[in-house]
């Protein structure tokens, strides 16, 4: 009898892609008001933009009704 096997994809989920552009965002706003010295912070920070980015375009190309996915985007 054969047994069903969920297949995976390789690579993160949008969980987790969310994850790291909040915790690199938090990153970044830390060292904007707790150490401007250390650019480093601001450097690691930049990553959140792209990720999110990506993120919305993922979002735009799987949803069915467009204006209603930029109405939610805006709110």
């Amino acid at each position: 009898m054969e047994t069903l096997q969920t297949q995976t994809r390789p690579g993160l989920s949008g969980t987790a892609l969310k994850l790291a552009a909040c915790i690199t965002m938090l990153i970044d706003h830390m060292g904007f008001t707790l150490f401007p010295h250390a650019v480093w912070m601001r450097a690691v920070g930049r990553l959140a933009f792209p990720i999110f980015c990506f993120l919305i375009a993922e979002g735009c190309a799987h949803t069915h009704d467009k204006k209603r996915y930029a109405g939610r985007l805006l709110l």
